[in-house]
């Protein structure tokens, strides 16, 4: 079963990716982490989307950047921990 917050169609999927991915790498490019964005109210994620060039965010794709900037950090993480 679909969840009730989950788009109704790929189209809708994959907007909300290229939205939550254009605002992870702002916020990546200027230091931004996920723990960063704890706490953040709405008119900061209407801020940081003004400076994305994108429309605000919701809750369901806020979560997405969120989710984007842990995997950058623990991929960022391992690689400078890997032995050389």
């Amino acid at each position: 079963m679909i969840a009730a917050t989950a788009p109704s169609n790929v189209h809708q999927t994959a907007a909300r990716i290229r939205k939550a991915a254009t605002i992870a790498a702002l916020l990546v490019q200027h230091g931004i982490t996920a723990h960063d964005l704890a706490g953040l109210q709405p008119h900061q994620w209407q801020l940081i989307a003004q400076a994305a060039q994108v429309n605000p965010p919701s809750a369901v794709t806020q979560a997405l950047v969120i989710s984007i900037l842990l995997a950058t950090q623990r991929s960022v993480t391992g690689a400078q921990q890997a032995p050389a």
